[in-house]
């Protein structure tokens, strides 16, 4: 089209050559718009769909056929079962073969076959469109036909491989790109080939004469080898499937094979014929394929968990289509078991041929699956396992091979059941049979070869109900295991005694999976173990006492629990109330020693001989035992009281002699077991007793701790239990004091769990407790529960003020400069160690009046050296986080000096502690007053005396002299004289005088002597020392005495207002005084004497005048 758009256009601009250069500009510009118009229309066209003659996809697997002349070529379509040729096109205008199909480019080529053109190539394309390429140089004109013909692959991908019909010995390799030919001369002459195919580097052909050509495209070396597949028959069609079989059109037949070519570059390859089916027959054919995208094919074969000998057994194989494209086709291939007889399908495209599954099966959608299904007869007497294994083979190549097999496995029976309602029996004589546990009604599952001279006994079952164990009775004891997969009992080995006895029970440990046997010799039950895997026996393993009596035909039977405790039935039948025990062994011993067996009940009826014990799992104990009359009963027993719940008689198969001798069952007893956890002791000599109790249990349900260890005690003398724990029955736990312990010392509290996997069931405090058993699976169900005495610590406090080693008293006087040792005493009096421990001492009533001495605190604890302790920090020593061993001290010591000016001081500290955790702490006793200490530094009276100098001021003044009365008149001086102060140099300071003995309380002050010319005191003053030394005048005190202080410190001043000016404090003395008194009194005298003459001369005249 555009070719043809392009000449009219051209066409077009030539006609219109006669305007100007604009013109000629405008249709330029047009012509441009009109090309872009037509790419942009161009791009908005839907997509192409392939037409005739394009190549082909080579994503969707194609096989090709060519046939007859003129050719038309053919897809083949594989169905179920039959192939079917689909016309691809019409019939071509000529003949052609040798094709191949050139996965380079997609398309087919081929060398026509018409007279005059039988060296052209031809190429084909999609509706079977034919293109002749012309004439191959170096291809010579064939008189007679090129009907043989394949592309190789890699570096010959391009090269199309070609043969003439007939005998020759040579080959040509046509490149189809450059039509050249290059001629391949053959080491020998491949016979009747009708087609030849390129697979592992080499060129293939299969002959009628049931022989396969391989040649060496590189050297023409050719090797040929009979298939045996018995096909003489002409395959002119021959191609690759892309799962890189080859594929065999047969001429005559139409028939077509899928063969495998296994080793194709060894010197002996070999040759599998895959699959075959139906197709169209032609004279004339040829063929190729494309091997399209890969699929990956799966399939699943599906069948009865268990097959009954003689009866129907049919299997179901899936195959699925995992892939986002679709198959063209598969195959599936299955070996029937050989027991499977008359194994018919009724699936298209399947048969069964020489006890084959084959099905040819067609094309299979993406996410598609199809079903296939095959039934058969089992053989009868067929024992053992019926396995085998589908194949799915796709024609395309499987990315994934893992999925492309599958296996169905058919036992012979189900595992024996472990589920409630039944347990099995052994009869002597080899009967494995399974009794309802509520009818008696008994079926035989299964049997061991025991014959007339042979008495078995001592059934044991596997855990997971696989395999059933006896043992011969009598004679040689040869062990015999029973294989529930594949119903067949075989020998396994004898168990050489070292005394002659029956074995007449067995079990097997589920712990080491040893079969245990045994019986009773004299006074003890002796047991036997044989290793199935080793296939050995172990020899003897313990012995356990048996009880009294021994009975005329001694028996019992003992069964394991999942974690290896063995419980014994013990068979005496004396009538007595301890007939029958059953008791548990917690430890099975392997060096033939005597086991302990705790007792757990007594086994009713106290009459009868257990033969065999077994539990359901229903968590009862079954036992079996015979009447006077030889009939086998199945009794249901209480395993907590002993006591009977119910009783049925067993039925056929078996009885009287050949009847049920012996139980067992792959249930397995759940068990209760209370223990001590001690987490500490207050006393170092406290015990507890523990106890389970209800539904019956009253044996081997206590248990009592000893010595010193702590933690969860596992000794069987410190546990309840174990008993049987029956599932949903609820119990009873508690736990009291041992004489001399005293639980109030202790937070009690319980947990009761299930082993298997931590889950805890219950959980209380206090020293009581209920636990009901769960259901249990097959295996049981094993409950603990252990009470936790944690005791209740209790630790002490105390401290002590020391001076020179003796300790002082509270509130006792301590002068200043006085260095005080305290001392902190931790003490823990009782058998647990206390861990956390941290003593505190507040200091900040210390401090203010003393000073703490650099490096004094030290901690020792009990016994060990002391370890210094860091100085206080912001008023408070702290000891770092210790442990007081159980029973020991721990002391704090440290020293302070108290201040010099320190007065009326209260030095005041108190001690604390914590330990523990902050979750979990354990403080001190209370200590209101042990922990605190309180001294005292003395109270001080200070007097000053003071008075005006010559200048007016106030001085202080010596030369008084002080008494304190302890009342306001009367009575004797409490100090007689208030000595004079000194300060610190030892100098004494003017007017002030201190006391530092008097105690607090009420007292009065008299002056007792006053300087020279000052009068004393008119009273005593009154005042009261306070605790804390401060000073307080009575009420109504003269004004003249006042409270001030004087160095910090409270004190009583006195001041003198004499009739005269005083002298000045520390003046001249008194001289001066009596002068100025003289003058005085010499002045009055002079006054005096000059008065009185006055007076006389004047009296004469004042006569005469009044005259």
């Amino acid at each position: 089209m555009r070719a043809s758009f392009d000449s009219q256009a051209g066409r077009h601009r030539s006609k219109g050559r006669t305007g100007g250069p604009g013109r000629s500009r405008v249709r330029v510009l047009g012509a441009i718009a009109t090309a872009v118009g037509l790419v942009i229309s161009l791009l908005t066209i839907a997509p192409a769909v392939a037409a005739p003659g394009d190549p082909f996809d080579p994503s969707v697997p194609r096989v090709f056929v060519a046939q007859d002349v003129p050719t038309r070529l053919y897809t083949a379509i594989q169905g179920n079962g039959a192939v079917t040729f689909t016309p691809e096109g019409a019939t071509a205008d000529r003949g052609y073969n040798a094709m191949g199909y050139d996965t380079a480019n997609n398309y087919l080529y081929a060398i026509r076959r018409d007279t005059g053109f039988t060296n052209a190539l031809q190429r084909i394309g999609q509706g079977g469109v034919v293109v002749g390429l012309g004439a191959v140089s170096g291809l010579p004109v064939s008189t007679a036909t090129y009907n043989q013909g394949t592309f190789g692959a890699g570096a010959t991908a391009h090269i199309l491989y070609v043969r003439e019909t007939g005998a020759t010995n040579r080959m040509y390799a046509v490149n189809v790109t450059t039509l050249t030919a290059t001629t391949v001369a053959l080491s020998a002459t491949p016979q009747l080939i009708s087609d030849i195919v390129y697979k592992d580097g080499y060129v293939w052909g299969f002959s009628d004469t049931d022989r396969v050509y391989r040649i060496d495209p590189a050297t023409g070396q050719v090797s040929s080898w009979a298939t045996g597949f018995g096909l003489n028959l002409a395959f002119g069609a021959q191609w690759v499937y892309g799962n890189g079989n080859i594929g065999l059109s047969a001429n005559a037949t139409g028939r077509v094979y899928q063969v495998r070519i296994d080793g194709s570059a060894t010197p002996n390859p070999t040759f599998t014929l895959v699959a075959s089916s139906t197709g169209p027959a032609s004279a004339n054919n040829d063929g190729a394929a494309i091997p399209g995208a890969d699929v990956d094919l799966g399939i699943v074969k599906t069948g009865p968990a268990t097959y009954s000998a003689g009866g129907a057994l049919t299997y179901t194989l899936t195959v699925t289509n995992n892939s986002a494209v679709g198959s063209s086709g598969y195959v599936v291939t299955d070996p029937l078991p050989a027991a499977l007889t008359g194994a018919t399908t009724a699936t298209a495209g399947c048969a069964v041929s020489g006890g084959t599954l084959t099905c040819v099966r067609g094309p299979l959608a993406a996410g598609a699956s199809s079903t296939i299904t095959v039934t058969g007869t089992v053989a009868a007497g067929t024992t053992g396992i019926l396995s085998n294994t589908a194949t799915v083979l796709g024609n395309e190549h499987d990315p994934n091979p893992t999925n492309d097999q599958s296996t169905a496995t058919s036992l012979f029976s189900a595992p024996l059941s472990c589920t409630a309602g039944n347990v099995y029996g052994l009869n002597r004589s080899g009967e494995l049979t399974s009794i309802s546990a509520t009818t008696g009604a008994a079926t035989q599952v299964g049997y061991f070869p025991a014959g007339a001279s042979i008495i078995l006994n001592g059934l044991g079952m596997s855990p997971d109900g696989r395999y059933a164990y006896a043992v011969a009775q009598t004679g040689t004891k040869m062990t015999y295991r029973f294989d529930t997969q594949t119903g067949v009992a075989t020998p396994m080995g004898v168990i050489p005694q070292t005394s002659t006895f029956d074995f007449v029970f067995g079990a097997v440990n589920p712990v080491n999976g040893w079969y245990y046997v045994g019986g009773r010799s004299g006074s003890q039950y002796i047991v036997y173990a044989f290793d199935p895997v080793a296939g050995v026996s172990r020899g003897e393993q313990f012995r356990m006492t048996a009880p009294t009596p021994a009975p005329t035909s001694p028996n019992g039977d003992f069964v394991f629990d999942s974690t290896g405790r063995l419980i014994m039935a013990m068979s005496t039948g004396n009538g007595t109330a301890a007939a029958n025990p059953l008791g548990i062994v917690e430890t099975v011993p392997s060096d033939g020693s005597v086991a302990t067996v705790r007792p757990l009940a007594f086994v009713a009826p106290t009459t009868a001989l257990p033969e065999g014990a077994a539990f359901g799992a229903d968590g009862y104990l079954y036992v079996v035992y015979a009447n006077t009359a030889n009939v086998r009963s199945l009794q249901r027993t209480d395993p907590n009281s002993g006591a009977v719940v119910s009783t049925v008689t067993i039925g056929a198969p078996g009885s009287g002699s050949g009847g049920v001798a012996d139980l067992a069952s792959c249930s397995l007893n759940s068990t209760l077991t209370l223990r001590k956890d001690v987490a500490g002791r207050f006393g170092p000599a406290d015990q507890f007793t523990v106890s389970i109790t209800g539904n019956g249990v009253a044996q081997g349900n206590t248990g009592t701790t000893s010595g010193t260890a702590t933690g969860v005690q596992t000794t069987p003398s410190a546990s309840a239990g174990p008993v049987v724990g029956v599932p949903g029955r609820t119990y009873a736990i508690a736990e009291s004091a041992a004489p001399g312990t005293d639980l109030a010392h202790y937070t009690t509290t319980w947990q009761c769990v299930n082993t298997a996997n931590g889950t805890v069931l219950a959980s209380g405090a206090g020293v009581t407790g209920t636990i009901t058993v769960p259901a249990a699976p097959a295996a049981g169900i094993h409950v603990v529960c252990a009470f936790q005495n944690t005791p209740i610590l209790a630790w002490q406090l105390a401290k002590q003020a020391l001076v020179a080693g003796v300790v002082l008293a509270p509130s006792a006087i301590v002068q200043p400069g006085t260095s005080i040792d305290y001392r902190v005493t931790a003490t823990n009096a009782t058998a647990t160690a206390i861990p956390g421990v941290t003593l505190r001492d507040d200091l900040s009533q210390v401090l203010d009046d003393a000073t703490f001495v650099p490096g004094s605190a030290q901690l020792a604890i009990g016994a060990a050296a002391p370890v210094a302790v860091a100085d206080p920090a912001a008023g408070t020593l702290t000891t770092t986080g210790f442990t007081l061993p159980a029973g020991t001290t721990a002391v704090l010591t440290y020293r302070v000096t108290v201040r010099a000016d320190a007065w009326a001081a209260t030095i005041r500290n108190a001690v604390t502690g914590t330990a523990g955790t902050p979750a979990s702490p354990i403080p001190p006793d209370p200590c209101p007053t042990a922990c605190t200490t309180t001294q005292l530094t003395p109270t001080v009276l200070q007097v000053q005396k003071v008075g005006e100098d010559s200048a007016g001021m106030v001085v202080p003044m010596n030369g008084s002299q002080w008494a304190v009365y302890s009342a306001a008149t009367g009575g004797s001086p409490v100090i007689a004289s208030v000595a004079g102060a000194v300060d610190a140099g030892g100098s004494p300071i003017t007017g002030l005088f201190r006391d530092t003995t008097l105690s607090p309380g009420t007292y009065w002050l008299q002056e007792t002597r006053a300087l020279p010319g000052f009068a004393l005191l008119a009273g005593r003053v009154g005042f009261t020392v306070a605790a804390d030394g401060h000073l307080t005048l009575a009420p109504g005190t003269a004004p003249n005495a006042s409270i001030v202080q004087v160095g910090g410190i409270d004190t009583i001043r006195v001041q003198d207002i004499p009739a005269l000016a005083l002298p000045e404090a520390g003046g001249s003395g008194t001289r001066w005084i009596y002068l100025v008194g003289l003058l005085l009194v010499i002045a009055a005298l002079s006054y005096g004497a000059v008065v009185f003459l006055r007076r006389s001369r004047r009296q004469p005249g004042r006569r005469r005048e009044g005259s």
